[in-house]
């Protein structure tokens, strides 16, 4: 589980599972089931995942020059000149703040690797021979106050939070998908969508911070629907990941 705290959480997330899985090699991949984030710790677990499994080693240095870039700055001029102005437009014609960060982060990460990784398919992403750790992608559904996550698995019987993938009925990319559980208010504007069970009806997402910043309710509830599907002891490692600086 990894806490949130903007881009410092994404960049700390992303130097502590480098460094972790550089020193463990594939012992890791092989153990760590999924990782349960929230906010900018969303970020940096998405990149790490999407670095892994390229199979490139060492990881740690491409994940600082990645995560280490500045990304909000655009977002800032985005807001300016992209958002305030198209809310006197009667028509949508300026790609809002959103879009900004996200085409940022994808070319961050390919200017870096060599190659795209961020803009591929969350769905696809589960699909490959490569699919761990699991991503469950904390997001706040703001009508509800409830959790709403964006998986590469299937939400498992017993759970409290929403299957995000099960409600839109399609796919997202992975920076979209990042990007969802870090929409913090004021900084990125909330994400909207229509529920395939009542398409008439606008929901909206916003940071998954608001409504707990360790991502730790979903792991519990992810180890717990574990053990009831195992049908036996089994011994989990839960490890932590927070840049709080107390």
């Amino acid at each position: 589980a990894t806490a949130g705290a903007g881009s410092r959480a994404a960049y700390w997330t992303g130097r502590v599972r480098g460094k972790v899985h550089d020193q463990a090699g594939s012992s890791l991949s092989e153990r760590l089931f999924g990782v349960s984030v929230v906010s900018g710790g969303s970020v940096g677990a998405t990149v790490y995942r999407a670095v892994a499994q390229t199979g490139q080693a060492p990881l740690t240095g491409s994940l600082q020059q990645i995560l280490g870039q500045d990304y909000l700055g655009p977002v800032s001029a985005g807001l300016l000149y992209k958002d305030l102005p198209q809310a006197a437009l009667p028509i949508p014609v300026l790609s809002d703040r959103a879009k900004v960060f996200e085409q940022g982060l994808e070319s961050g990460y390919a200017n870096i690797i060599g190659q795209n990784g961020l803009d591929s398919s969350l769905i696809a992403s589960a699909a490959t021979s490569r699919h761990w750790p699991a991503l469950f992608l904390n997001s706040t559904w703001s009508d509800n106050g409830r959790r709403i996550v964006g998986a590469t698995v299937q939400a498992p019987k017993g759970v409290l939070y929403e299957d995000l993938l099960h409600s839109l009925g399609a796919d997202l990319r992975l920076s979209t998908a990042a990007h969802n559980s870090a929409r913090f208010p004021l900084v990125s504007p909330a994400g909207y969508w229509h529920p395939q069970q009542d398409p008439a009806t606008k929901q909206r997402l916003q940071d998954g911070g608001l409504f707990e910043n360790y991502g730790a309710e979903t792991a519990i509830e992810i180890l717990e629907a574990a053990r009831q599907q195992l049908g036996r002891d089994f011994h989990p490692l839960v490890i932590l990941i927070t840049s709080d600086p107390r």
